[in-house]
C-alpha cells in the first residue's frame, strides 16, 4: 500500500466516526428536548389515574353491596319456595 490509500483509509474513517458521533449526539439532543416538552405539559394523566383508582375502589364496594344483597335475595328465594311446598322456612 502507498502512503495516498492509507491516508485515505484513515481520514474516511475518521471522517465516518466524526458522522456517527455527531448523529449519536444530534439524536441525544433531540431525545433531551422531547422530555423536557413533553414533562412541561400538564397532559392530567395523574389526575386521571386518581380518578381511575377512585372509580375502581368504588366499583368494588359496590360489588361486595351486590353479593350482599344477592346473598339475601337467594335465601328469601329459597325461604318463598319452602313456604309455596308446605316446608318450615327455616
Amino acid at each position: 500500500m502507498n502512503w495516498d490509500k492509507i491516508k485515505n483509509w484513515v481520514f474516511g474513517g475518521a471522517g465516518a466516526a466524526a458522522l456517527l458521533i455527531l448523529y449519536q449526539f444530534m439524536q441525544w439532543q433531540v431525545s433531551v428536548e422531547v422530555a423536557k416538552q413533553l414533562a412541561a405539559q400538564d397532559i392530567g394523566t395523574d389526575s386521571k389515574i386518581v380518578s381511575m383508582d377512585d372509580e375502581i375502589d368504588a366499583n368494588g364496594a359496590a360489588a361486595a353491596a351486590n353479593t350482599t344483597r344477592i346473598d339475601g335475595n337467594e335465601r328469601r328465594v329459597e325461604q318463598a319456595f319452602a313456604v309455596l311446598l308446605g316446608r318450615d322456612p327455616e
